[in-house]
């Protein structure tokens, strides 16, 4: 694979042989050839993908704790707000409810 592709690009190609093959008016002879291919900008995808992955992991970890943000947190150690209940509607000396909210939603 050129070292001048960009992951980009060859997704773009990708898509493009995948079209091709998926239409169904190939050869059998060029849809081995667009196979093989496609095969190829894959590979080179998810390298490029696994690549960056592992750049972005050793980063992270490169960094001293007091400078990860909060928010990078785990989700799990997160504390997620418990819902309160609904408003209680009350009616009001003349049956009607007497709630603002039971008034925007109705």
């Amino acid at each position: 694979m050129s070292a001048e592709l960009s992951f980009e690009a060859a997704m773009a190609k990708l898509e493009e042989i995948a079209a091709l093959l998926e239409n169904g008016r190939c050869t059998l002879d060029e849809s081995m050839k667009l196979f093989e291919e496609g095969t190829r900008l894959a590979s080179f995808c998810a390298n490029t993908l696994q690549t960056a992955e592992q750049k972005i992991l050793r980063l992270n970890n490169a960094a001293p704790p007091e400078a990860t943000p909060a928010s990078a947190a785990p989700l799990a150690t997160a504390a997620v707000p418990t819902p309160s209940a609904p408003a209680e509607i009350v009616p009001d000396a003349t049956g009607q409810p007497d709630n603002d909210e039971y008034e925007l939603f109705q």
